[in-house]
C-alpha cells in the first residue's frame, strides 16, 4: 500500500495509505514493526477476499473481476 516510506535513516507511516494488514509486520527482517489498534479504528481485514476488497478500494479500482 506504501504506507511506509524512508526518510534518511528514519521510516515514516502514511496512516492514511495504511489498511492494517500487518504485510509490513510480517517482511520486516529486524522485527522492528508491530500493528497498535487504535480507539476507534477499524478492525483489519481477516480474510484474503475481504483484504483484497479493502487493497482495492484504497487503490481507487474496483476488485471485480473482468
Amino acid at each position: 500500500m506504501d504506507a511506509l516510506a524512508m526518510e534518511g535513516d528514519v521510516v515514516t507511516l502514511d496512516s492514511n495509505r495504511c489498511i492494517g494488514c500487518g504485510l509490513c509486520v510480517s517482511v520486516c527482517p529486524t522485527g522492528a514493526l508491530r500493528l497498535e489498534l487504535r480507539e476507534g479504528a477499524p478492525l483489519p481485514p481477516r480474510d484474503r477476499e475481504s483484504l483484497n476488497a479493502a487493497m482495492m478500494s484504497s487503490l481507487g479500482r474496483s476488485g471485480g473481476k473482468g
